[in-house]
């Protein structure tokens, strides 16, 4: 029997309504129960994809009537497309239903509209043109429940046109599979190491990269490339390097102790591509970690790898440099069996900002994220929206300001997160989180507004330093601000030695050789690199 294809496998939506009573049969169309069971049950109910009680995005194909409800007439959790008034199947217009928009467009057309993927991912056969004119039947007459049956096809898919082809086993030998570097401009290549995407998963692998980065990079693009079932790659820096490079799952990481540098594509995401004379920093010290977010729906395991490239610039030709700005609500615990647990974070700014980067995130418990900017006795201005914590997690919207979202002193930040935990434990930060992510300028280092902050904290500074004169450190010493030959660690309780005679960026006392997180005080950690360990605050 022909493999039947994941066409709507893994469309980015969510139902919001339920369409009521179905319309009648048309002559010639067929039903959604003939297109349910040659297609949907078969190709997308799998438990990578649309399975169970709760599948990818709440969509689940396991039930028919549920499925029905969940596609005719509902609004789809990609933010642009709901933003455009799209319905997910628009009984009577195919042309204008996102199913079938995500079925026929090219990525490149989606992708510029900020529409997502075309379907099907993960390297599955897409529709043929009787599959694809069945679909088209069905939604122009009305999407009926029942109808006439069908012939089911398969186009030829050409795999190179989302993924890279590769039939290397070795690192280099996949390394070799990739296209060249762009010669555009100067960049920098980073590749995973091979990735092992098991079985009929949906997973998302984190990779530290080894990589020193000794001066400051400036970054203004990142592209990237993955092999067949790859969904999307995200950038980080990691705070708390390992040196252990092998990939683990990123729900093994603590994602707090990562800061999102850039989207970088894949079959499922976008590349990021920052407005001309903006660019985000990497500092000394740090390092690159990727996530890379693969599906298998097959039934034995796939050997993957990814290639980045980021485009470096300078200051001369991005004078504007963004930092990270994050509003944060840390201080939370979600119930036992808790369903629309709410919390509301508020955060009062006392200077401009300019805006060009927003994306919201929760974890997978997470049904309803919204962010709003309040000014004077104006209306709340909704600057983002979603309903789905599983999205927001692995591939959240984001949003570019080519034109700076300007923010004023005195406005109003508001934060609205809603979970739901059908789990028999209490739920917290960082296994479940509620964060608003923006770069924003003129850069003074990394800004964050946190549960107990009525305003923004700068983290750092314009000289690229984490502490300032005067700063002081926790029981232990550790985070006292220090200088290079300054002495002011001398004395410093178990946190006598100044970083910042290794690393420019970390100018705060520590203590060496740290063997766990509780030998660091409160509000520190213990970094562990191949070089040794020591103590690092939170906040750096």
């Amino acid at each position: 029997m022909a493999r039947i294809p994941l066409s709507v496998c893994t469309l980015s939506l969510v139902a919001l309504t339920a369409c009521g009573a179905s319309p009648e049969a048309a002559p010639g169309a067929p039903g959604y129960r003939q297109l349910h069971e040659k297609i949907f049950s078969k190709g997308c109910a799998n438990e990578a994809c649309h399975s169970g009680d709760k599948g990818i995005a709440n969509l689940s194909f396991s039930d028919l009537q549920g499925s029905y409800d969940s596609l005719v007439e509902a609004v789809p959790a990609n933010g642009a497309a709901a933003g455009a008034g799209l319905l997910r199947v628009k009984p009577g217009d195919a042309a204008g239903s996102f199913l079938y928009m995500k079925l026929t467009e090219h990525n490149q057309a989606l992708t510029e509209k900020s529409y997502g993927a075309a379907m099907p991912l993960s390297g599955i056969e897409p529709p043929g043109e009787k599959s694809l004119a069945a679909v088209k039947a069905w939604i122009d007459a009305g999407a009926p429940m029942d109808g006439d049956d069908f012939e089911a096809d398969q186009a030829e898919h050409h795999h190179e046109t989302n993924y890279v082809e590769c039939a290397g086993k070795t690192a280099e030998e996949m390394r070799a599979c990739f296209k060249p570097q762009p010669t555009d401009g100067e960049y920098l290549r980073v590749y995973t190491p091979p990735l092992e995407i098991p079985p009929g998963r949906e997973i998302m692998l984190c990779s530290e990269i080894d990589l020193p980065i000794d001066q400051a990079l400036l970054i203004n693009r990142a592209a990237g490339q993955q092999m067949n079932g790859g969904h999307h790659i995200a950038v980080f820096t990691t705070l708390a390097p390992t040196g252990d490079y092998a990939p683990l799952d990123c729900d093994d990481v603590d994602m707090s102790k990562l800061r999102f540098v850039m989207g970088a594509g894949g079959a499922g995401g976008l590349d990021t591509t920052l407005p001309d004379g903006v660019a985000v920093r990497v500092l000394p010290g740090q390092r690159l970690l990727v996530q890379s977010h693969y599906i298998n729906t097959t039934d034995a395991p796939t050997i993957v790898m990814d290639a980045v490239d980021l485009a470096l610039t300078t200051e001369e030709k991005s004078p504007t440099l963004a930092d990270s700005f994050a509003v944060i609500d840390s201080d939370f615990e979600i119930p036992a069996q808790a369903r629309g647990f709410q919390r509301v974070k508020e955060c009062r700014l006392e200077q401009d900002y300019d805006i060009h980067m927003l994306l919201g995130h929760t974890h997978e418990h997470g049904v309803m994220f919204r962010f709003d900017l309040l000014r004077g006795d104006a209306e709340p201005e909704l600057l983002y929206y979603a309903t789905d914590g599983k999205l927001l997690r692995s591939n959240p919207e984001i949003k570019l300001y080519r034109e700076p979202l300007q923010f004023k002193a005195g406005d109003r930040l508001r934060m609205t997160c809603k979970w739901d935990n059908e789990t028999d434990a209490p739920v917290g930060w960082p296994e479940e989180m509620c964060v608003t992510f923006m770069y924003y300028s003129p850069g003074e280092g990394f800004l964050t507004c946190d549960t107990a902050d009525e305003t923004p904290v700068t983290i750092g500074g314009g000289d690229d330093k984490c502490r300032k004169p005067g700063d002081a450190g926790n029981e232990k010493g550790v985070g006292k601000f220090c200088s290079v030959e300054g002495g002011e660690c001398v004395g410093n309780g178990t946190a006598s030695l100044c970083l910042e005679n290794f690393d420019s960026f970390s100018n705060y006392c520590t203590l060496i050789n740290c063997k766990a997180d509780a030998d660091c005080g409160a509000g520190a950690y213990c970094a562990m690199q191949d070089a040794g360990s020591a103590c690092v605050p939170n906040d750096c």
